[in-house]
């Protein structure tokens, strides 16, 4: 349920199900019946109840005593272990200077991102790859334009852009129907070349994945183009020059090094 969601209309359905829920007793069987559970598991119940089945993926206990992080996909949120009280916002540890939510939707994105296989994407390959960064783009977005032409520069410091098909006009659109004609053609990679730098392209249809990029670009938080997701599940929005995002991606590499 939670896969096509914002996070807006996500806790929309969830403030409508609580209200609906505490003007009956459904819940107090069940409260009972997991009395006996751990309090993640309890809470875990609990929603699963207020949300028609839909269990978390995850309640861990947070920093704060007496306060868990909830996740649905990148959906992130904190309650009590009663279920009584929601806290929505972001948890930040001054000391480390870590964003805590942004790393638990890190996590959701790393999650969702797996279930997509690279023969589903137009994928640009570094030949020594260091690194690997996905791309929501839109063919007719000028800063998305603007990094493809960088793709050279990324690819020769090791990184490969992978490609996901983000038409923001929507369904229907001529920017979907030019990414519905680059994915189709004989030679993914040139079309979409050939696109981003305003040459025409041969119209084409064919089954294509490009309606899916788009729900699993929205489902992770995507809303402008171009989205880069980095290995670690790190959204970043909008266009970073090749040297600016090589050089982040090198940095975050040797900082992962030097944890382990």
């Amino acid at each position: 349920m939670t896969n096509t969601m914002t996070q807006k209309t996500f806790f929309g359905v969830l403030l409508a199900a609580m209200i609906l829920l505490a003007t009956g007793t459904a819940h107090a069987a069940d409260a009972d019946k997991a009395a006996a559970d751990s309090p993640e598991a309890q809470l875990s119940a609990h929603l699963a109840t207020i949300m028609r089945g839909q269990k978390p993926d995850s309640v861990n206990e947070s920093p704060i005593p007496g306060l868990y992080q909830v996740a649905y996909g990148t959906n992130v949120f904190y309650m009590t272990a009663d279920g009584r009280y929601l806290v929505d916002g972001a948890m930040i540890d001054l000391t480390s200077r870590r964003n805590l939510t942004e790393t638990a939707r890190a996590d959701g994105r790393l999650e969702a991102m797996k279930a997509v296989s690279v023969e589903d994407m137009i994928v640009f390959p570094a030949k020594e790859q260091k690194h690997v960064i996905t791309v929501f783009t839109d063919i007719d977005c000028p800063y998305c334009q603007k990094l493809h032409d960088e793709v050279p520069e990324l690819n020769a410091r090791g990184v490969t852009v992978q490609y996901m098909l983000f038409p923001r006009a929507g369904v229907g659109s001529a920017s979907y129907n030019k990414a519905v004609s680059a994915w189709c053609a004989d030679d993914a990679q040139q079309a979409l070349t050939d696109a981003k730098a305003r040459k025409p392209i041969a119209d084409k249809t064919c089954d294509n994945p490009v309606r899916d990029h788009m729900a699993k670009g929205e489902a992770i938080g995507v809303t402008g183009t171009p989205a880069i997701v980095l290995e670690n599940g790190e959204l970043i929005p909008g266009y970073r020059p090749a040297k600016e995002l090589a050089d982040a991606l090198d940095l975050q590499a040797e900082r992962q090094a030097a944890v382990r």
